[in-house]
């Protein structure tokens, strides 16, 4: 058998892989959620709350929860006049998203926390 034996063989198989590729796309989209701006505020807000109620427990309790996200770090607690006080650091989260952002949009690599972007 000859290279160009195998030609039309190969060129069958590349079009059962693209259309697999196209098939699982499909999956994947259909399955997104897609939330409004305001929805998607919404839920960060109720999680938000949510993780706020978690930190409010027992002192020990918290830094033994957050202490391997820390990596090493620390957090410091600050006083401000509007809030009673503010919590600075970075925490190492893994986010799992079905579409992240592209490298090149501007919100790429962009963290946000109480001391502003990163």
């Amino acid at each position: 058998m000859t290279l160009a034996d195998d030609v039309p063989e190969l060129a069958a198989r590349l079009r059962d892989v693209q259309a697999k590729r196209a098939a699982a796309r499909a999956r994947l989209e259909a399955a997104a959620v897609s939330f409004s701006d305001e929805e998607l505020t919404a839920r960060i807000r109720d999680e938000l709350t949510r993780i706020e109620t978690v930190l409010a427990g027992a002192p020990e309790t918290v830094r033994r929860g957050l202490d391997p996200l820390l990596d090493g770090r620390r957090l410091r607690v600050l006083p401000d006049a509007e809030r009673g006080f503010r919590v600075e650091g970075a925490l190492r989260l893994r986010l799992e998203a079905s579409n992240p952002p592209r490298a090149s949009s501007p919100r790429a690599g962009c963290q946000e926390g109480s001391g502003g972007r990163i």
